[in-house]
């Protein structure tokens, strides 16, 4: 028995194989630096692909517009981010990583070794706790960041020490080490 294939079924077909190699061999390291400026209202949040295929993302915004941001510039099968960093924990910077945290594979999450007593930044901590990340506070020097693409490092100029204010209101010292 001979099967016949309708020539309309053939082209769909074709159509969508040639949509598939785009989507994946579209998203492949390109050797460039990309950086995406997510637009999530008040607050920040900036996405970079590392040339080597890298992820890093710097804060998440107020609220989960970053997921979106995300969806539109990572490839569709890469749900890990290497490095997750939020520069202070105000609520316009760490909310939408809240939930970046619960749906990506975050290797290593590094802030300033500042607390901040609100209900959203208990969430985040529960958020990385729950899935076994550590929080880095990075100091002044070269760290190496490994990856299975490749090696990057990263030139921190400060703090070399820092002070913050804990919640009892006193000062507190963070010397430089990692």
């Amino acid at each position: 028995m001979k099967i016949k294939i309708s020539p309309l079924y053939f082209v769909f077909g074709v159509i969508i194989g040639v949509g598939l190699l785009y989507g994946v061999f579209g998203f492949l390291p390109d050797g460039k630096l990309h950086i995406f400026f997510c637009d999530v209202g008040q607050g920040d949040a900036i996405y970079v692909r590392m040339p080597s295929g890298a992820d890093l993302l710097v804060d998440g915004g107020p609220n989960n517009t970053v997921l979106g941001c995300l969806g539109r510039h990572m490839p569709f099968y890469d749900r890990t981010i290497d490095v997750v960093a939020l520069t202070h924990p105000q609520k316009d910077h760490l909310f939408g990583l809240i939930e970046v945290v619960k749906r990506y594979t975050v290797k290593y999450f590094v802030t300033v070794p500042v607390d901040n007593p609100t209900e959203t930044y208990a969430d985040l901590k529960k958020a990385l706790e729950a899935k076994n990340i550590f929080i880095k506070y990075p100091t002044t020097g070269t760290h190496t960041l490994h990856t299975e693409w490749t090696t990057s490092s990263t030139a921190v100029i400060h703090p070399i020490t820092f002070t913050g204010v804990n919640q009892t209101g006193g000062t507190t010292s963070f010397p430089n080490s990692t």
